[in-house]
């Protein structure tokens, strides 16, 4: 009984030297990475990189589709930790540093995994579109023109 509780140790600490509990929390750690879809009217000029909130990352760029009709769609992941950021109203904006979250609301609902969300080519794209926003009779959400975006340039 002895030999198989010391070879039960000796088990359990070849595996923890191992590095194995590491590699089983960063394959949990990358499955909870949830994606996301920020379309934008106009290339961003960005094809990969970090996404970023108050110049911390939060996330990365995975992918990059342009459509027929110049619509661009990035395809983003954001870390666990800043997912608490999003909202069905953030938006994003492309500069030199990257994709940047960009909150239009002080707080929304959750938005679900791949949910499509508007993209600026830059910061002042974004103030411009908020001005049109206050003075247009039929408002939309930021998500409700990403997806109108999204639908007509995967048809």
């Amino acid at each position: 009984m002895q030999m198989k509780r010391t070879a039960l140790l000796f088990l359990m600490i070849g595996v923890f030297l191992t590095g194995l509990p590491a590699a089983i929390h960063n394959a949990y750690a990358e499955a909870a990475d949830a994606t996301f879809y920020v379309v934008f009217a106009k290339a961003p000029g960005l094809d990969s990189g970090d996404v970023y909130a108050n110049e911390a990352p939060i996330g990365k760029i995975l992918a990059k589709e342009q459509s027929k009709n110049d619509t661009v769609i990035l395809k983003i992941s954001i870390d666990p930790q800043h997912q608490g950021l999003l909202s069905a109203d953030t938006v994003f904006f492309a500069d030199s540093a990257g994709l940047n979250y960009f909150a239009t609301a002080d707080e929304g609902v959750a938005p679900a995994p791949d949910a499509k969300m508007l993209g600026f080519a830059s910061k002042a794209d974004v103030y411009w579109f908020k001005a049109q926003q206050r003075h247009a009779t039929d408002k939309k959400t930021p998500s409700q023109i990403a997806q109108e975006l999204y639908d007509q340039a995967t048809k």
